[in-house]
């Protein structure tokens, strides 16, 4: 008890700026091969940034370069040299997003939210706590070997951390303890696969663990199947203590379900795929006021089809937020949205202010105003939509949903 109230002194971390200042966005995920001083410094602008396991900065030596070279996995990963726990690709993004907060400290910037990929079913061969050993913290089949397979992007073994046994608990949670802390560590987490529940038994009894139907399933005890799923529901609950805790920040349960309902462990975010301003006034409506997420972040189609595999070249760090988009998250937003944008538009460092209520249909034409004097309006007949940042002229105006 002394050790874990001592870690919380010690963390520095604070909740995500969720001011109306300016228009609050964020970035999910990143594959730029090498980060140059102006990727760090796009990153540094930005409110919320989630770098993925697959965040590729050759030169830090990225540890899934390091299992797949040149992007290619082999039949088994773990012969690549520096496919290994030494790599820490935990402790690679914690590295990134030091980086991205000192180069806001010097340009006199708030400090970026930064959140870290994690994985809730997978031990990969590179993450550090894979060296407590694959027999002592991961699945175990029938015979006492652990279950392997390989995982979407292709790196094999891919393990199943095994929340069902006491060390595989304290692995799952000892992440937290050490990587998010705020200060130039992360202060959130972005949890992929959340309450995903890998294993299962079938009305025989039959019992096997195995995520993708492209993977042999390992054959496992029912009794492994009880333990895992209820120690993972106890593990997801106390991870999302330990996050508000500590720095109060954003922990994401599922993504792109537009239909989300509440999460019971406790996660206080969702991100979801915005398209159009009914749609983001229905996601506020349904996942933070009626579910209670305190945190919502959307992106637009470039991020759902790109995701944390959207390839972008060192000099491309546009937004790739179209302005319908813009528009539609602006009508809808409300205290605690992001919109995931992927780059910068100086647009969103011009004066927003508070809304001054809700939108408003008069005519056919929604619109909304903020105190800075922003307007922006779409006329649901044409889909044009017409966006007024305080002091510019003319307006900014676009047609459809692909401007």
């Amino acid at each position: 008890m002394l050790v874990f109230a001592c870690l919380l002194l010690l963390a520095t971390g604070a909740p995500p700026n969720t001011s109306f200042a300016t228009l609050p966005v964020a970035y999910y995920g990143s594959s730029y091969a090498n980060k140059t001083p102006a990727v760090y410094e796009m990153f540094s602008k930005l409110r919320v940034v989630i770098l993925m396991q697959q965040d590729g900065d050759l030169a830090a030596g990225h540890c899934w370069y390091e299992c797949c070279p040149n992007g290619h996995c082999p039949l088994n990963a773990s012969v690549s040299p520096g496919c290994n726990p030494s790599c820490d690709q935990h402790g690679k993004q914690v590295r990134e997003f030091s980086i991205i907060k000192e180069t806001a400290r010097k340009a006199g910037r708030p400090l970026p939210h930064a959140m870290l990929y994690m994985n809730s079913v997978y031990d990969w061969p590179f993450d550090a706590t894979h060296g407590l050993g694959a027999e002592n913290i991961d699945v175990l089949d029938i015979n006492g070997n652990p279950h392997m397979e390989r995982c979407d992007p292709g790196i094999y073994p891919s393990f199943f951390l095994d929340h069902g046994r006491p060390a595989g608990q304290a692995a799952f949670q000892n992440i937290f303890k050490k990587y998010i802390a705020g200060g130039d560590t992360a202060d959130g987490v972005y949890l992929d696969c959340f309450d995903l529940m890998p294993l299962q038994c079938n009305s025989t009894g039959y019992c096997t663990a195995r995520r993708k139907s492209h993977n042999k399933a390992s054959v496992v005890t029912n009794e492994t199947v009880t333990n895992y799923i209820a120690g993972k529901k106890k593990g997801l609950s106390a991870a999302t203590r330990l996050v508000e805790q500590q720095s109060g920040g954003i922990f994401t349960a599922k993504t792109w379900n537009t239909k989300e309902s509440h999460d019971p462990y406790g996660a206080n975010a969702a991100i979801l795929t915005l398209k159009d301003p009914k749609g983001m006034i229905g996601i506020v409506q349904t996942v933070m006021v009626k579910n209670g997420y305190k945190y919502v972040l959307v992106g637009g189609q470039a991020v759902v089809a790109g995701g944390s595999k959207l390839e972008r070249n060192e000099s491309d760090l546009a937004s790739v937020c179209t302005q319908h988009e813009v528009a539609s998250f602006m009508l809808g937003m409300e205290e605690g949205c992001f919109l995931i944008c992927q780059g910068w538009d100086d647009d969103f460092a011009k004066p927003l202010g508070k809304p001054l209520g809700p939108a408003k249909v008069v005519n056919g034409v929604m619109s909304r105003s903020f105190a800075s004097g922003t307007k922006v309006s779409w006329d649901e007949h044409s889909g044009n939509i017409t966006i007024y940042w305080a002091g510019d002229s003319p307006l900014k105006e676009g047609l459809g949903n692909g401007d």
